[in-house]
């Protein structure tokens, strides 16, 4: 039926495709956004990453430490320029919200994510870089 109004099929799935993590990451839950990393860790295309990643934090309803441990797998050296940029800023919004919240100051959290934030930019050649990650 749809050869007959000569829809393209990869057309339509990529749509598909496209509503469905639209629909993930609005959803707010803490297992969608599992369910978000586990796409974000199998995908190499920098357009679904940051279609995942850009609302996460902003839809999130009940950010945690927990969850903020679980997405730690998404911290990777091997991430490219920019899908290293989007995650980092990505989990400094959830920390940021994270520490807002529950005030994670005696837990260590924060020290932690400074450190790793503060690592990253130091391991980055040139200002230029480093201020773009932050």
């Amino acid at each position: 039926m749809l050869r007959k109004y000569n829809i393209d099929l990869t057309n339509l799935q990529f749509a598909y495709r496209q509503i469905f993590y639209d629909a993930l990451v609005a959803s707010g839950s803490n297992p969608a956004a599992l369910l978000a990393r586990d796409i974000i860790v199998e995908t190499k295309d920098v357009t679904v990453i940051s279609r995942l990643v850009a609302k996460l934090p902003a839809y999130l309803r009940n950010p945690n430490e927990k969850l903020l441990k679980e997405l730690e797998v998404l911290i990777r050296p091997d991430a490219g320029k920019q899908e290293g940029r989007m995650i980092t800023f990505c989990i400094a919004s959830l920390v940021s919200r994270v520490c807002e919240k529950h005030k994670c100051v005696k837990s260590g959290l924060l020290d932690k994510y400074i450190k790793i934030f503060s690592d990253q930019y130091d391991s980055k050649s040139g200002i230029l870089t480093a201020v773009l990650v932050f």
